[in-house]
């Protein structure tokens, strides 16, 4: 099939009249930068771009329920199969979807919402749903977030800078992307193909992630004369104990492999989490004026210090890790959590202080407004299904206070029939 393409397709409304030749309504839109666009004429095709104001976007978190339930109700396909969605979950899409063409919120996406969505079979309308809400824009893996962070309080630690609880990375550093851009109108998405492996590869990690937090939940409830802050401690303690222990057992097998022990894999030598964290710490306290020889000892000897303690990420997964033991302590909840709990608290943990709201589930919520005073500085509103309607009240005041200078600006760039939401997504 011969494919014919006219630079005018590119041209898009809402249309004026041209500068340049006069014809009336045929200066469209051609292009949408980060603080500009450009518009071309369709009939002279000349072009003239104009700025556009900086702007601060509210920065919101939507757990993989919220996605999936928001993917449904809009969906045909469920509709057909009889499955009834609440309708509160177009009224969240609708909302959000505009706010978002409105240019005022974004709600990045992360490697859980890939996780989680690759393994169903509805893969692809989950990763359409989370990526036009995202515009592709994504939270770094949470293992470069940790090595980032952790590097940086390492480079604080050996200068003997005071670490505060709240020096946290800058956002451009925590999300990959331009957040703060005016968006174009296209969204690119790139899929790797054949997902099998790695599809095994999470299974196997959910179904020894459902045996860990039973066998924990079952030790917590046999325990007696539970103390929050003192398990709380122990939870902040054994996190450096572990990469210490992990990391010089990493250096074991490669003594062997290296000794010619054909039992051990090979493919160790590749690393891991841990020794690429450990491996960047060392780096970092060697650019920092510590001797070669001595880094790995200094290293360790950060990991076990109480700056490395004071890691935001490490401190609320702590907290929520110590809060739900309580409830299996103290409690004596019944109910044991499902396996995602470490999924969910890992991701909480690494993007609750870079979001300005968060809507997760009733669980990991009430677990996070049960530590949030212990966490001290955040002002992240965390929402769930228990406030829905405080959620929907949140949004709605971003909308109301949007200026009209932002609102007509808007209308002049995407036009004002564009901002509406896109429910024939799946048509």
């Amino acid at each position: 099939m011969e494919f014919m393409f006219n630079p005018k397709d590119f041209i898009n409304s809402p249309y004026g009249d041209c500068p340049f030749c006069k014809d009336k309504n045929s200066f469209g839109v051609l292009m949408i930068h980060t603080n500009s666009y450009t518009r071309r004429c369709k009939t002279c095709m000349k072009s003239q771009s104009y700025r556009l104001p900086n702007i601060r976007k509210t920065i919101i978190y939507l757990d993989q329920f919220v996605i999936s339930n928001m993917m449904k109700v809009i969906n045909p396909k469920w509709k057909d199969k009889g499955i009834v969605t609440q309708s509160f979950w177009r009224e969240m899409f609708e909302k959000l979807d505009i706010l978002s063409k409105y240019q005022l919120i974004i709600c990045p996406d992360s490697i859980t919402h890939f996780d989680e969505s690759v393994v169903s079979s509805n893969y692809k309308q989950l990763k359409r749903m989370y990526e036009l809400l995202s515009y592709g824009i994504t939270f770094e893996e949470f293992s470069t977030l940790e090595r980032f962070i952790t590097c940086e309080y390492a480079r604080k630690w050996v200068r003997n800078e005071v670490i505060e609880n709240d020096s946290l990375l800058d956002l451009k550093s925590v999300i990959r992307g331009d957040f703060n851009k005016w968006q174009d109108r296209f969204i690119i998405s790139v899929d790797l193909g054949n997902n099998d492996l790695i599809i095994d590869e999470i299974e196997t990690h959910n179904e020894r992630c459902r045996d860990d937090i039973t066998n924990l939940f079952e030790a917590w409830r046999s325990s007696d004369n539970f103390n929050f802050n003192e398990h709380y401690l122990y939870e902040l303690d054994q996190s450096g104990k572990m990469i210490v222990k992990i990391y010089m057992e990493y250096l074991q097998q490669c003594d062997r492999i290296f000794k010619g022990d054909t039992s051990v894999n090979p493919e160790i030598l590749m690393g891991n989490n841990i020794s690429i964290l450990v491996h960047s710490v060392k780096s970092s306290l060697v650019s920092e004026g510590i001797q070669s020889e001595n880094s790995l000892e200094k290293t360790f000897e950060f990991f076990l210090s109480d700056h490395y303690k004071k890691l935001p990420p490490l401190r609320i997964s702590s907290l929520m890790w110590t809060a739900l033991a309580r409830r299996a302590a103290v409690v004596k909840q019944k109910r044991i959590p499902k396996g995602s709990i470490f999924n969910d608290i890992k991701t909480i943990s690494n993007i609750f202080s870079y979001c300005d709201a968060i809507f997760i589930d009733k669980e990991c919520a009430s677990l996070l407004e049960e530590v949030k005073s212990e966490i001290g500085y955040n002002d992240t509103r965390i929402f769930s299904m228990n406030t829905l309607d405080e959620f929907f009240l949140y949004l709605d005041n971003i909308k109301e206070n949007m200026s009209k200078e932002h609102e007509n600006q808007v209308y002049e760039v995407y036009g004002k029939d564009r901002i509406k939401p896109y429910t024939e997504m799946y048509l």
